[in-house]
């Protein structure tokens, strides 16, 4: 049954906060979890605002031809394909949102109303927060900041041999653990740099290590932080991720008049099911290659209390020259991605038609939000 309009003063005073993190250190469990809220909702790698405000920051939606317009582009160039199964359809999606133009709303407000929608939340729920969880806005933090004075940040970390063995295994990115360890450390080095420029109240560190140990008390602090009533119903993450994926299945079946179900989940799978510990000791790495992975990764590691062997020069002879290209590579690759990302709208929409992220090995899987 649907509830009553959400009222233009809820929308204006919806806070929003951030989990800036990497890929495979347990943000999708964490988002799974503050989603249970009953006043959140959590939105996963569709942070709309920033990847359409150049375009829309002006714009006043007060009427049906730019929320139309909107709708389109929003659709054309998401970053997951599997977005249709988190919404209702486009002319669904009009009809629900036409009752809100003569609010007035700007983009930013506009931008709140519509995450509301994702997985039919606002039938629900009474939303007073959103959290975007993203692998790639590290780079904008500060950028965030401005915009929203008073958004929180989460950041997410991860052990690197621990992040990099659950890479691999997933088929995120190079093969290879040396290319994989330039990614880390480029996201350990972003957040370091945004903790800087962060009042101290505006964020927190938090380790997947103790998300997995601990649960019940990581996830307590982090709602106390974000503002978000805690409740012990909330960690049930297999509950959350059957809800989600029910919603994704019947919306699948509905665009393909179909009686079969989703090709793949949008929920991982490691999030679907109980929280396994032993991931964080278990790993398929040679001693060679936690040698090579400690010695890249150990300036990091020492900041962020990991335990770190002393970095021994020798180790440098361990690397190969496969490493050194797969280094490279992933260099390359990361700077094009950010470049992207920094690219005004016309251009990102210029790179998505010219598929530029396909000029690279298949395997290399870095998401572009």
């Amino acid at each position: 049954m649907t509830k009553e309009p959400i009222s233009k003063n809820q929308l204006l005073n919806v806070s929003n906060h951030y989990i800036i993190t990497k890929q495979r250190s347990g943000s999708t469990l964490l988002g799974l979890i503050l989603g249970n809220s009953i006043d959140s909702q959590v939105i996963h790698e569709e942070n709309i605002y920033y990847k359409f405000k150049e375009k829309y920051n002006l714009r006043i939606f007060d009427n049906i031809t730019v929320v139309d317009e909107f709708i389109t582009e929003f659709f054309s160039y998401s970053t997951h394909a599997g977005v249709s199964n988190q919404l209702p359809n486009k002319e669904k999606l009009k009809v629900l949102l036409t009752p809100y133009l003569e609010y007035q709303l700007n983009f930013k407000h506009f931008c709140n109303l519509f995450y509301q929608f994702f997985f039919s939340a606002q039938e629900t729920k009474k939303i007073t927060t959103i959290v975007n969880k993203d692998i790639i806005y590290h780079v904008s933090v500060e950028e965030i900041h401005r915009d929203s004075p008073n958004s929180k940040f989460v950041f997410l970390i991860r052990d690197s041999v621990s992040n990099i063995n659950s890479c691999i295994n997933a088929n995120f990115g190079s093969s290879n653990v040396v290319g994989q360890t330039y990614v880390w450390n480029n996201l350990m080095e972003d957040i370091v740099y945004s903790t800087t420029k962060l009042p101290c109240d505006n964020f927190i560190i938090v380790k997947f290590e103790e998300l997995i140990k601990d649960t019940h008390a990581t996830v307590s602090l982090i709602c106390n932080f974000l503002g978000i009533p805690f409740h012990v119903s909330m960690l049930n993450n297999q509950n959350a991720a059957k809800k989600i994926y029910d919603y994704a299945k019947e919306r699948y079946r509905e665009r393909n008049n179909t009686g079969a179900v989703p090709k793949e989940n949008i929920i991982h799978s490691s999030s679907r099911g109980e929280i396994d510990k032993d991931k964080l000791t278990k790993n398929n790495f040679s001693d060679n290659e936690i040698k090579k992975i400690i010695y890249l990764t150990n300036k990091f590691r020492k900041k962020f209390d990991y335990t770190s062997n002393s970095r021994n020069w020798k180790h440098i002879f361990l690397l190969t020259p496969i490493d050194l290209f797969a280094y490279l590579k992933i260099r390359i690759q990361l700077g094009i991605v950010k470049y992207y990302f920094h690219s005004n709208f016309y251009r990102k929409v210029f790179f998505r038609r010219i598929n530029i992220f396909n000029l690279f090995n298949s395997r290399i899987k870095i998401k572009t939000t």
